[in-house]
Protein backbone atom coordinates (compact mmCIF):
# COMPACT_ATOMS: atom_id res chain seq x y z
CA UNK A 1 0.00 0.00 0.00
CA UNK A 2 1.44 3.39 -0.89
CA UNK A 3 1.64 6.07 1.73
CA UNK A 4 -0.60 8.33 0.22
CA UNK A 5 -2.88 5.81 0.76
CA UNK A 6 -1.78 5.11 4.19
CA UNK A 7 -2.32 8.50 4.84
CA UNK A 8 -5.85 9.07 3.19
CA UNK A 9 -7.12 6.15 5.19
CA UNK A 10 -5.61 7.42 8.23
CA UNK A 11 -7.34 10.76 7.68
CA UNK A 12 -10.69 9.68 7.19
CA UNK A 13 -10.64 7.05 9.88
CA UNK A 14 -9.91 9.90 12.34
CA UNK A 15 -12.72 12.44 10.60
CA UNK A 16 -15.09 9.21 11.29
CA UNK A 17 -13.59 9.22 15.00
CA UNK A 18 -14.52 13.09 14.50
CA UNK A 19 -18.40 12.60 13.69
CA UNK A 20 -18.53 9.91 16.48
CA UNK A 21 -17.55 12.61 18.74
CA UNK A 22 -19.93 15.54 17.65
CA UNK A 23 -22.81 13.38 17.62
CA UNK A 24 -22.17 11.85 20.96
CA UNK A 25 -21.63 15.24 22.00
CA UNK A 26 -24.74 16.72 20.56
CA UNK A 27 -26.72 13.77 21.78
CA UNK A 28 -25.78 15.00 25.17
CA UNK A 29 -26.60 18.49 24.57
CA UNK A 30 -29.65 17.85 23.90
CA UNK A 31 -30.84 15.51 26.67
CA UNK A 32 -29.15 18.50 29.44
CA UNK A 33 -31.08 21.40 27.36
CA UNK A 34 -34.09 20.27 26.38
CA UNK A 35 -36.08 21.24 29.91
CA UNK A 36 -34.53 24.38 29.12
CA UNK A 37 -36.37 25.42 25.68
CA UNK A 38 -39.42 23.92 27.32
CA UNK A 39 -39.51 26.55 29.86
CA UNK A 40 -38.63 29.34 27.23
CA UNK A 41 -41.77 28.07 25.42
CA UNK A 42 -43.93 28.55 28.45
CA UNK A 43 -42.59 31.95 29.52
CA UNK A 44 -43.18 32.86 25.83
CA UNK A 45 -46.62 31.59 26.01
CA UNK A 46 -47.70 32.93 29.40
CA UNK A 47 -46.50 36.50 28.31
CA UNK A 48 -48.47 36.81 25.24
CA UNK A 49 -51.96 35.64 26.96
CA UNK A 50 -50.72 38.33 29.24
CA UNK A 51 -50.40 40.60 26.75
CA UNK A 52 -52.77 39.95 24.80
CA UNK A 53 -55.45 40.28 27.32
CA UNK A 54 -54.01 43.39 28.66
CA UNK A 55 -53.93 45.51 25.12
CA UNK A 56 -57.57 43.42 23.37
CA UNK A 57 -59.55 46.20 25.25
CA UNK A 58 -57.84 48.88 23.62
CA UNK A 59 -57.38 47.68 20.16
CA UNK A 60 -61.04 46.91 19.98
CA UNK A 61 -61.96 50.46 21.34
CA UNK A 62 -62.33 51.95 17.48
CA UNK A 63 -64.75 49.17 16.24
CA UNK A 64 -67.25 50.25 19.77
CA UNK A 65 -67.00 53.78 18.26
CA UNK A 66 -67.60 52.49 14.59
CA UNK A 67 -70.52 50.84 15.70
CA UNK A 68 -71.91 54.13 17.84
CA UNK A 69 -71.57 56.17 14.42
CA UNK A 70 -73.12 53.46 12.57
CA UNK A 71 -76.36 53.78 15.11
CA UNK A 72 -76.80 57.43 15.56
CA UNK A 73 -76.46 57.85 11.59
CA UNK A 74 -79.10 55.31 11.27
CA UNK A 75 -81.41 56.89 14.05
CA UNK A 76 -80.58 60.41 12.38
CA UNK A 77 -81.80 59.17 9.29
CA UNK A 78 -84.64 58.19 10.43
CA UNK A 79 -85.49 61.23 12.29
CA UNK A 80 -84.97 63.08 9.42
CA UNK A 81 -86.63 61.67 7.38
CA UNK A 82 -89.85 61.75 10.05
CA UNK A 83 -89.09 65.64 10.78
CA UNK A 84 -89.51 66.07 7.47
CA UNK A 85 -92.59 64.15 6.41
CA UNK A 86 -94.07 65.71 9.69
CA UNK A 87 -93.74 69.58 8.22
CA UNK A 88 -90.85 69.87 10.11
CA UNK A 89 -92.82 69.78 13.37
CA UNK A 90 -90.98 68.29 16.05
CA UNK A 91 -93.74 68.02 18.49
CA UNK A 92 -95.44 65.72 15.85
CA UNK A 93 -92.33 63.26 16.46
CA UNK A 94 -93.44 62.54 19.89
CA UNK A 95 -96.18 60.79 18.73
CA UNK A 96 -94.53 58.44 16.47
CA UNK A 97 -94.71 54.74 17.97
CA UNK A 98 -92.23 53.53 14.90
CA UNK A 99 -89.77 56.23 15.98
CA UNK A 100 -89.67 55.18 19.47
CA UNK A 101 -89.48 51.59 19.13
CA UNK A 102 -86.25 52.63 16.36
CA UNK A 103 -84.93 54.21 19.70
CA UNK A 104 -85.85 51.60 21.98
CA UNK A 105 -84.54 48.15 19.25
CA UNK A 106 -81.38 50.20 18.92
CA UNK A 107 -80.15 49.24 22.57
CA UNK A 108 -82.21 46.64 22.76
CA UNK A 109 -79.88 43.09 23.94
CA UNK A 110 -76.87 46.58 24.71
CA UNK A 111 -75.76 46.83 28.27
CA UNK A 112 -74.77 50.50 28.70
CA UNK A 113 -76.52 51.89 25.56
CA UNK A 114 -78.33 55.06 25.49
CA UNK A 115 -80.04 56.91 22.95
CA UNK A 116 -82.20 60.08 22.68
CA UNK A 117 -83.81 63.00 20.96
CA UNK A 118 -83.46 66.19 22.50
CA UNK A 119 -84.48 69.50 21.57
CA UNK A 120 -82.49 73.05 21.95
CA UNK A 121 -80.21 70.86 24.22
CA UNK A 122 -82.68 70.71 26.85
CA UNK A 123 -85.41 68.41 26.99
CA UNK A 124 -85.33 64.91 25.97
CA UNK A 125 -88.58 64.04 23.51
CA UNK A 126 -88.04 59.94 22.88
CA UNK A 127 -85.22 58.06 24.54
CA UNK A 128 -84.77 54.38 24.59
CA UNK A 129 -85.81 54.41 28.30
CA UNK A 130 -88.94 55.57 28.13
CA UNK A 131 -88.77 57.21 31.85
CA UNK A 132 -85.90 59.64 30.71
CA UNK A 133 -88.64 60.94 28.23
CA UNK A 134 -89.54 65.08 29.34
CA UNK A 135 -85.99 64.61 31.19
CA UNK A 136 -83.22 67.71 30.90
CA UNK A 137 -80.74 67.09 29.37
CA UNK A 138 -78.28 69.04 32.63
CA UNK A 139 -79.77 65.62 34.47
CA UNK A 140 -78.85 63.09 31.93
CA UNK A 141 -75.19 64.79 31.83
CA UNK A 142 -74.86 64.48 35.45
CA UNK A 143 -72.05 62.50 36.24
CA UNK A 144 -70.18 62.70 32.63
CA UNK A 145 -66.55 64.21 32.50
CA UNK A 146 -66.35 67.97 32.30
CA UNK A 147 -64.82 67.72 28.77
CA UNK A 148 -67.84 66.45 27.23
CA UNK A 149 -69.82 69.04 28.70
CA UNK A 150 -67.82 71.59 27.86
CA UNK A 151 -67.98 70.21 23.74
CA UNK A 152 -71.88 70.09 24.25
CA UNK A 153 -72.78 73.10 25.00
CA UNK A 154 -70.15 74.86 23.11
CA UNK A 155 -71.37 78.09 20.95
CA UNK A 156 -69.24 76.10 18.16
CA UNK A 157 -70.92 72.87 18.11
CA UNK A 158 -73.25 72.72 14.51
CA UNK A 159 -73.46 69.65 13.19
CA UNK A 160 -71.74 66.34 14.89
CA UNK A 161 -69.97 65.46 17.93
CA UNK A 162 -67.89 62.16 18.18
CA UNK A 163 -65.47 61.68 21.48
CA UNK A 164 -64.78 59.48 24.13
CA UNK A 165 -65.87 60.29 27.74
CA UNK A 166 -65.57 59.13 31.33
CA UNK A 167 -68.50 58.43 33.62
CA UNK A 168 -69.00 58.39 37.46
CA UNK A 169 -72.16 56.76 39.27
CA UNK A 170 -73.87 57.56 42.39
CA UNK A 171 -71.46 54.63 43.76
CA UNK A 172 -68.24 56.08 42.01
CA UNK A 173 -67.65 53.60 39.91
CA UNK A 174 -65.78 55.02 36.52
CA UNK A 175 -67.01 54.55 32.92
CA UNK A 176 -65.26 54.87 29.51
CA UNK A 177 -68.12 55.25 26.99
CA UNK A 178 -68.05 56.94 23.59
CA UNK A 179 -70.41 59.03 22.72
CA UNK A 180 -71.85 60.62 19.34
CA UNK A 181 -74.15 63.37 18.41
CA UNK A 182 -75.78 64.46 15.39
CA UNK A 183 -78.01 67.75 14.81
CA UNK A 184 -80.87 67.59 13.16
CA UNK A 185 -80.70 70.01 9.86
CA UNK A 186 -82.96 73.12 9.92
CA UNK A 187 -83.88 72.09 13.29
CA UNK A 188 -83.15 72.41 17.04
CA UNK A 189 -83.31 68.71 17.11
CA UNK A 190 -80.11 66.52 17.93
CA UNK A 191 -79.52 62.87 18.27
CA UNK A 192 -77.43 61.72 21.19
CA UNK A 193 -76.43 57.78 21.41
CA UNK A 194 -73.40 56.81 23.76
CA UNK A 195 -72.44 53.52 25.06
CA UNK A 196 -70.51 51.66 27.46
CA UNK A 197 -67.10 50.57 26.30
CA UNK A 198 -66.26 48.13 28.84
CA UNK A 199 -69.79 46.76 29.30
CA UNK A 200 -70.73 46.23 25.40
CA UNK A 201 -66.97 44.57 25.37
CA UNK A 202 -67.37 42.31 28.44
CA UNK A 203 -68.59 39.72 26.56
CA UNK A 204 -66.18 39.40 23.58
CA UNK A 205 -63.12 40.07 25.87
CA UNK A 206 -64.19 36.70 28.16
CA UNK A 207 -64.65 34.41 25.21
CA UNK A 208 -61.23 35.75 23.69
CA UNK A 209 -59.65 35.20 27.01
CA UNK A 210 -60.99 31.56 27.38
CA UNK A 211 -59.83 30.80 23.27
CA UNK A 212 -56.00 32.49 24.22
CA UNK A 213 -56.02 30.42 27.80
CA UNK A 214 -57.19 27.39 25.43
CA UNK A 215 -54.66 27.91 22.69
CA UNK A 216 -51.77 28.21 25.69
CA UNK A 217 -52.50 25.14 27.00
CA UNK A 218 -52.42 23.73 23.88
CA UNK A 219 -49.07 25.03 22.75
CA UNK A 220 -47.78 24.20 26.18
CA UNK A 221 -49.23 20.11 25.14
CA UNK A 222 -47.59 20.41 22.18
CA UNK A 223 -44.51 21.66 23.16
CA UNK A 224 -43.99 19.34 25.79
CA UNK A 225 -44.67 16.32 23.74
CA UNK A 226 -42.65 17.51 20.94
CA UNK A 227 -39.66 17.81 23.33
CA UNK A 228 -39.85 14.23 24.79
CA UNK A 229 -40.50 12.78 20.79
CA UNK A 230 -37.63 14.71 19.95
CA UNK A 231 -35.59 13.41 23.17
CA UNK A 232 -36.16 10.05 22.51
CA UNK A 233 -35.39 10.11 18.57
CA UNK A 234 -32.33 11.78 19.86
CA UNK A 235 -31.37 8.94 21.63
CA UNK A 236 -32.30 6.42 18.74
CA UNK A 237 -30.40 8.20 16.60
CA UNK A 238 -27.69 8.29 18.25
CA UNK A 239 -26.69 4.89 19.18
CA UNK A 240 -28.42 4.42 15.51
CA UNK A 241 -25.48 6.65 14.25
CA UNK A 242 -22.62 4.87 16.54
CA UNK A 243 -23.59 1.31 15.33
CA UNK A 244 -23.58 2.26 11.28
CA UNK A 245 -20.26 4.36 11.39
CA UNK A 246 -18.29 1.22 12.79
CA UNK A 247 -20.23 -1.38 11.02
CA UNK A 248 -20.23 0.25 7.84
CA UNK A 249 -17.58 3.07 7.43
CA UNK A 250 -14.93 0.92 9.32
CA UNK A 251 -14.85 -2.05 6.81
CA UNK A 252 -15.21 0.26 3.45
CA UNK A 253 -11.84 2.05 5.25
CA UNK A 254 -9.95 -1.36 5.09
CA UNK A 255 -10.75 -2.00 1.27
CA UNK A 256 -9.95 1.55 0.73
CA UNK A 257 -5.94 0.17 -0.40
CA UNK A 258 -7.20 -0.57 -4.24
CA UNK A 259 -6.52 2.05 -6.86
CA UNK A 260 -8.58 4.57 -7.77
CA UNK A 261 -7.03 6.78 -10.64
CA UNK A 262 -7.53 4.83 -13.88
CA UNK A 263 -11.99 4.90 -13.19
CA UNK A 264 -11.84 8.32 -12.29
CA UNK A 265 -9.67 9.54 -15.23
CA UNK A 266 -12.07 8.08 -17.44
CA UNK A 267 -15.03 9.68 -15.33
CA UNK A 268 -13.10 12.98 -15.98
CA UNK A 269 -13.54 12.20 -19.85
CA UNK A 270 -17.03 11.64 -19.44
CA UNK A 271 -17.68 14.27 -17.18
CA UNK A 272 -16.42 16.79 -20.18
CA UNK A 273 -18.66 14.99 -22.65
CA UNK A 274 -21.92 15.20 -20.22
CA UNK A 275 -20.77 19.01 -20.29
CA UNK A 276 -21.35 19.53 -23.80
CA UNK A 277 -24.66 17.81 -23.64
CA UNK A 278 -24.18 14.19 -24.54
CA UNK A 279 -26.27 12.49 -21.95
CA UNK A 280 -26.34 9.15 -22.82
CA UNK A 281 -22.95 8.20 -21.68
CA UNK A 282 -22.28 5.71 -19.63
CA UNK A 283 -18.79 4.44 -17.68
CA UNK A 284 -18.20 0.78 -17.11
CA UNK A 285 -18.05 -0.04 -13.08
CA UNK A 286 -14.34 -0.90 -11.60
CA UNK A 287 -12.53 -0.06 -8.90
CA UNK A 288 -13.01 0.45 -5.15
CA UNK A 289 -16.60 0.25 -3.65
CA UNK A 290 -16.62 4.12 -3.51
CA UNK A 291 -15.30 4.46 -7.07
CA UNK A 292 -17.93 2.01 -7.95
CA UNK A 293 -20.54 3.95 -6.23
CA UNK A 294 -19.52 6.94 -7.77
CA UNK A 295 -19.50 5.79 -11.47
CA UNK A 296 -22.67 3.96 -10.79
CA UNK A 297 -24.18 7.53 -9.84
CA UNK A 298 -23.27 9.60 -12.61
CA UNK A 299 -24.59 6.53 -15.12
CA UNK A 300 -27.50 7.77 -13.34
CA UNK A 301 -26.92 11.20 -13.62
CA UNK A 302 -27.07 10.43 -17.13
CA UNK A 303 -30.17 8.51 -17.25
CA UNK A 304 -31.72 11.18 -15.04
CA UNK A 305 -30.64 13.96 -17.32
CA UNK A 306 -31.29 12.04 -20.41
CA UNK A 307 -34.93 11.70 -19.15
CA UNK A 308 -35.28 14.94 -17.70
CA UNK A 309 -34.84 16.17 -21.62
CA UNK A 310 -37.63 14.04 -22.63
CA UNK A 311 -39.59 14.81 -19.52
CA UNK A 312 -39.63 18.89 -19.95
CA UNK A 313 -40.75 18.43 -23.74
CA UNK A 314 -43.45 16.99 -22.55
CA UNK A 315 -43.85 19.38 -19.77
CA UNK A 316 -43.60 22.22 -22.31
CA UNK A 317 -46.12 20.85 -24.32
CA UNK A 318 -48.74 20.01 -21.36
CA UNK A 319 -48.13 23.46 -20.27
CA UNK A 320 -49.23 24.63 -24.10
CA UNK A 321 -51.94 22.34 -23.76
CA UNK A 322 -53.62 23.72 -20.41
CA UNK A 323 -53.03 27.13 -22.04
CA UNK A 324 -55.03 26.57 -24.70
CA UNK A 325 -57.87 25.16 -22.32
CA UNK A 326 -58.03 28.39 -20.48
CA UNK A 327 -58.05 30.45 -23.83
CA UNK A 328 -61.12 27.88 -24.71
CA UNK A 329 -62.42 28.96 -20.70
CA UNK A 330 -62.09 32.03 -21.13
CA UNK A 331 -63.87 32.35 -24.73
CA UNK A 332 -66.45 29.98 -23.31
CA UNK A 333 -66.88 32.87 -20.42
CA UNK A 334 -66.96 35.83 -22.59
CA UNK A 335 -69.69 33.62 -24.48
CA UNK A 336 -72.24 33.44 -21.75
CA UNK A 337 -71.78 36.70 -20.61
CA UNK A 338 -74.73 38.41 -22.26
CA UNK A 339 -74.55 41.69 -24.70
CA UNK A 340 -76.65 44.69 -25.43
CA UNK A 341 -78.56 43.82 -28.26
CA UNK A 342 -81.39 45.26 -29.90
CA UNK A 343 -83.74 43.13 -27.61
CA UNK A 344 -82.60 45.44 -25.05
CA UNK A 345 -82.70 48.25 -27.08
CA UNK A 346 -86.22 50.90 -26.12
CA UNK A 347 -87.49 54.05 -25.29
CA UNK A 348 -87.67 53.70 -21.75
CA UNK A 349 -83.86 52.92 -20.46
CA UNK A 350 -80.71 52.65 -22.06
CA UNK A 351 -77.93 49.75 -20.64
CA UNK A 352 -74.36 49.55 -21.02
CA UNK A 353 -71.81 46.94 -19.52
CA UNK A 354 -67.83 46.90 -19.10
CA UNK A 355 -66.00 43.79 -17.85
CA UNK A 356 -62.14 43.80 -17.99
CA UNK A 357 -60.26 40.82 -16.27
CA UNK A 358 -57.38 40.78 -13.97
CA UNK A 359 -56.18 37.09 -15.57
CA UNK A 360 -57.40 35.70 -18.34
CA UNK A 361 -60.26 34.32 -16.84
CA UNK A 362 -62.68 36.74 -14.46
CA UNK A 363 -64.41 36.65 -11.65
CA UNK A 364 -66.68 39.20 -11.62
CA UNK A 365 -69.77 38.54 -13.75
CA UNK A 366 -73.19 40.85 -14.28
CA UNK A 367 -76.55 39.32 -16.00
CA UNK A 368 -79.67 41.11 -17.59
CA UNK A 369 -82.74 39.67 -18.90
CA UNK A 370 -86.41 39.64 -18.69
CA UNK A 371 -88.00 37.46 -16.54
CA UNK A 372 -91.83 37.36 -16.03
CA UNK A 373 -92.35 41.17 -17.37
CA UNK A 374 -89.66 42.65 -15.41
CA UNK A 375 -85.96 43.75 -16.10
CA UNK A 376 -83.06 41.91 -14.07
CA UNK A 377 -80.13 43.17 -13.31
CA UNK A 378 -77.36 41.58 -11.86
CA UNK A 379 -73.75 42.05 -11.06
CA UNK A 380 -71.13 39.99 -8.94
CA UNK A 381 -67.50 39.73 -7.30
CA UNK A 382 -66.37 36.02 -6.96
CA UNK A 383 -64.11 35.54 -4.05
CA UNK A 384 -60.35 34.85 -5.66
CA UNK A 385 -59.22 34.90 -9.18
CA UNK A 386 -58.39 32.29 -12.04
CA UNK A 387 -59.88 29.01 -13.14
CA UNK A 388 -61.69 28.15 -9.71
CA UNK A 389 -63.11 31.79 -9.60
CA UNK A 390 -64.29 31.34 -13.11
CA UNK A 391 -66.37 27.86 -12.12
CA UNK A 392 -67.82 29.01 -9.41
CA UNK A 393 -69.02 32.38 -11.47
CA UNK A 394 -70.87 29.95 -14.30
CA UNK A 395 -72.34 28.21 -11.77
CA UNK A 396 -73.72 31.16 -9.80
CA UNK A 397 -74.64 33.01 -12.72
CA UNK A 398 -77.12 29.93 -14.02
CA UNK A 399 -78.68 29.00 -10.75
CA UNK A 400 -79.11 33.29 -9.91
CA UNK A 401 -81.14 33.02 -13.51
CA UNK A 402 -83.16 30.53 -13.15
CA UNK A 403 -84.43 30.98 -9.08
CA UNK A 404 -85.75 34.79 -11.22
CA UNK A 405 -87.70 32.78 -13.60
CA UNK A 406 -89.17 31.31 -10.04
CA UNK A 407 -89.62 33.73 -7.84
CA UNK A 408 -90.99 37.55 -8.35
CA UNK A 409 -88.54 38.92 -5.80
CA UNK A 410 -84.69 39.82 -5.59
CA UNK A 411 -84.16 38.65 -2.09
CA UNK A 412 -85.72 35.74 -2.24
CA UNK A 413 -83.59 34.64 -5.42
CA UNK A 414 -80.63 35.21 -3.29
CA UNK A 415 -82.16 33.37 -0.06
CA UNK A 416 -82.42 30.11 -2.07
CA UNK A 417 -79.10 31.02 -4.39
CA UNK A 418 -77.55 30.99 -1.02
CA UNK A 419 -78.80 28.10 0.42
CA UNK A 420 -77.50 25.92 -2.63
CA UNK A 421 -74.56 27.16 -3.00
CA UNK A 422 -73.95 27.09 0.80
CA UNK A 423 -74.29 23.14 1.53
CA UNK A 424 -71.18 21.28 0.36
CA UNK A 425 -69.08 24.38 -0.23
CA UNK A 426 -65.81 23.03 0.68
CA UNK A 427 -63.51 25.64 -1.03
CA UNK A 428 -65.27 28.13 1.27
CA UNK A 429 -66.13 29.96 -1.87
CA UNK A 430 -68.64 33.12 -1.77
CA UNK A 431 -69.58 35.55 -4.09
CA UNK A 432 -70.94 39.25 -3.52
CA UNK A 433 -74.31 40.24 -5.51
CA UNK A 434 -76.74 43.27 -5.78
CA UNK A 435 -79.90 41.92 -7.88
CA UNK A 436 -82.79 44.66 -9.26
CA UNK A 437 -86.21 43.49 -10.61
CA UNK A 438 -87.32 46.86 -12.81
CA UNK A 439 -90.92 47.06 -13.70
CA UNK A 440 -91.22 48.64 -16.82
CA UNK A 441 -94.78 49.86 -16.81
CA UNK A 442 -94.72 50.96 -12.97
CA UNK A 443 -91.08 52.56 -13.11
CA UNK A 444 -90.47 50.84 -9.84
CA UNK A 445 -86.80 49.29 -9.45
CA UNK A 446 -87.13 46.41 -6.49
CA UNK A 447 -83.67 45.74 -5.06
CA UNK A 448 -81.44 43.14 -2.93
CA UNK A 449 -77.43 43.19 -1.60
CA UNK A 450 -76.17 40.47 -0.68
CA UNK A 451 -72.51 41.92 0.79
CA UNK A 452 -71.98 43.92 -2.59
CA UNK A 453 -70.82 47.67 -3.11
CA UNK A 454 -73.73 49.85 -2.68
CA UNK A 455 -74.88 50.85 -6.02
CA UNK A 456 -74.98 54.64 -7.11
CA UNK A 457 -78.29 56.78 -7.81
CA UNK A 458 -78.01 59.59 -10.01
CA UNK A 459 -81.00 62.04 -10.29
CA UNK A 460 -81.44 64.44 -12.69
CA UNK A 461 -80.31 67.22 -10.39
CA UNK A 462 -77.24 65.82 -10.39
CA UNK A 463 -77.19 64.39 -6.80
CA UNK A 464 -75.82 61.18 -6.35
CA UNK A 465 -76.88 58.60 -3.51
CA UNK A 466 -75.74 55.31 -2.16
CA UNK A 467 -78.30 52.85 -1.98
CA UNK A 468 -78.68 49.06 -1.13
CA UNK A 469 -76.32 49.05 2.12
CA UNK A 470 -77.98 46.71 3.54
CA UNK A 471 -75.18 44.25 5.35
CA UNK A 472 -75.44 41.59 4.82
CA UNK A 473 -73.27 38.45 4.42
CA UNK A 474 -72.37 37.39 0.90
CA UNK A 475 -73.96 34.21 -0.69
CA UNK A 476 -72.17 31.04 -0.53
CA UNK A 477 -70.88 31.09 3.26
CA UNK A 478 -74.32 30.45 5.76
CA UNK A 479 -76.67 28.73 4.21
CA UNK A 480 -79.42 30.47 6.76
CA UNK A 481 -78.53 33.89 6.11
CA UNK A 482 -81.52 36.34 5.48
CA UNK A 483 -81.57 39.19 2.70
CA UNK A 484 -83.87 42.44 2.40
CA UNK A 485 -85.31 43.77 -0.82
CA UNK A 486 -86.22 47.71 -1.10
CA UNK A 487 -87.65 49.66 -3.86
CA UNK A 488 -87.42 53.23 -5.65
CA UNK A 489 -89.19 54.83 -8.05
CA UNK A 490 -87.04 55.99 -10.86
CA UNK A 491 -88.14 59.07 -13.16
CA UNK A 492 -86.69 60.73 -16.49
CA UNK A 493 -82.87 60.83 -16.78
CA UNK A 494 -82.16 58.96 -13.41
CA UNK A 495 -78.89 56.53 -13.55
CA UNK A 496 -77.76 53.51 -11.77
CA UNK A 497 -74.70 52.45 -11.34
CA UNK A 498 -73.45 49.16 -10.72
CA UNK A 499 -69.86 48.06 -9.90
CA UNK A 500 -67.26 46.14 -8.25
CA UNK A 501 -64.61 46.96 -5.61
CA UNK A 502 -61.85 46.29 -8.62
CA UNK A 503 -62.86 50.06 -9.63
CA UNK A 504 -62.94 51.93 -6.41
CA UNK A 505 -59.96 49.80 -4.82
CA UNK A 506 -57.66 50.27 -8.08
CA UNK A 507 -53.72 51.22 -6.62
CA UNK A 508 -51.75 53.83 -8.57
CA UNK A 509 -48.41 52.73 -9.14
CA UNK A 510 -47.73 55.23 -6.07
CA UNK A 511 -50.02 53.40 -3.74
CA UNK A 512 -53.24 55.95 -4.22
CA UNK A 513 -56.56 54.41 -4.21
CA UNK A 514 -59.01 55.40 -7.10
CA UNK A 515 -61.75 55.70 -4.72
CA UNK A 516 -65.63 56.57 -4.92
CA UNK A 517 -65.14 60.33 -4.65
CA UNK A 518 -63.24 59.99 -8.10
CA UNK A 519 -65.56 57.29 -9.32
CA UNK A 520 -68.71 59.75 -8.68
CA UNK A 521 -66.49 62.78 -9.75
CA UNK A 522 -66.07 61.18 -13.25
CA UNK A 523 -69.71 59.91 -13.66
CA UNK A 524 -70.96 63.76 -13.30
CA UNK A 525 -68.75 65.21 -15.42
CA UNK A 526 -69.72 62.65 -18.29
CA UNK A 527 -73.27 61.48 -17.45
CA UNK A 528 -74.58 63.18 -21.42
CA UNK A 529 -72.31 60.41 -22.47
CA UNK A 530 -74.78 56.75 -23.26
CA UNK A 531 -74.28 54.40 -21.27
CA UNK A 532 -72.14 52.09 -23.11
CA UNK A 533 -69.61 54.85 -23.87
CA UNK A 534 -69.05 55.70 -20.17
CA UNK A 535 -68.74 52.37 -19.24
CA UNK A 536 -65.75 52.08 -21.63
CA UNK A 537 -64.62 55.74 -20.80
CA UNK A 538 -64.22 54.37 -16.83
CA UNK A 539 -62.75 51.45 -17.59
CA UNK A 540 -60.21 53.30 -19.64
CA UNK A 541 -59.71 55.29 -16.98
CA UNK A 542 -59.12 53.49 -14.36
CA UNK A 543 -56.60 51.21 -16.01
CA UNK A 544 -54.55 54.29 -17.26
CA UNK A 545 -54.68 55.26 -13.17
CA UNK A 546 -53.17 51.50 -12.25
CA UNK A 547 -50.46 51.95 -14.85
CA UNK A 548 -52.46 48.80 -16.92
CA UNK A 549 -51.19 46.48 -14.17
CA UNK A 550 -54.37 45.08 -13.14
CA UNK A 551 -54.82 43.91 -9.58
CA UNK A 552 -58.60 43.06 -9.40
CA UNK A 553 -61.42 42.16 -12.20
CA UNK A 554 -63.37 45.51 -13.02
CA UNK A 555 -66.91 45.28 -13.67
CA UNK A 556 -69.51 48.78 -14.69
CA UNK A 557 -72.88 48.10 -15.60
CA UNK A 558 -75.01 51.72 -16.23
CA UNK A 559 -78.58 52.00 -16.29
CA UNK A 560 -80.15 54.79 -17.75
CA UNK A 561 -84.27 55.71 -17.17
CA UNK A 562 -84.74 57.56 -20.41
CA UNK A 563 -88.76 58.23 -20.31
CA UNK A 564 -91.55 57.34 -18.14
CA UNK A 565 -93.78 53.99 -19.41
CA UNK A 566 -96.81 55.08 -21.61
Amino acid sequence: MKIRTKISLIILFVEVLLAVFIIVVNLIFDLFHYQKYLNIAYRITSNFVEWNNKFSSKSLKPFVAYYVELQTKKLFDAVEQAYISSGKDSSFLTNKKNLRNLFTDSTKGIQGGYAALVYDKKKILICSEIEDEGMGMERLLDGCSQELKDKFYSPTLKNSLNCYFTYTDRNKNIYNEFVSVYFIPESKLLLFYCLAIDDYLKPLLSEMAREREFEKKRVERDVYLASQTEKKYGILFGIISFIVVYLLFIPLIIRFSKSVSSPISELRDKVQKLGKGKFNVSIKESGVDEVRDLINSFNYLGKELSDYMKNLKNEVMQRQKIETEINIARKIQESILPKVTLAFASKEFELGVKLLPAEKIAGDFYDFFFANGKLVLCIADISGKGIYAAFFMAMTKILIKNLCFQYSSPEKVLFEANKTLSEGNLTDMFATIFLCFFDLEAGIMKFSNAGHEDVLLIKNDNSVNQIGRHEKPPIGLCSDSVYIAETIEMTADDILVFYTDGITDAQSPKGKFFGLNNLKKMLLENKSFSSQDLCNLLIDKVSSFEGNKLFDDMTIMIFKKLSNAG
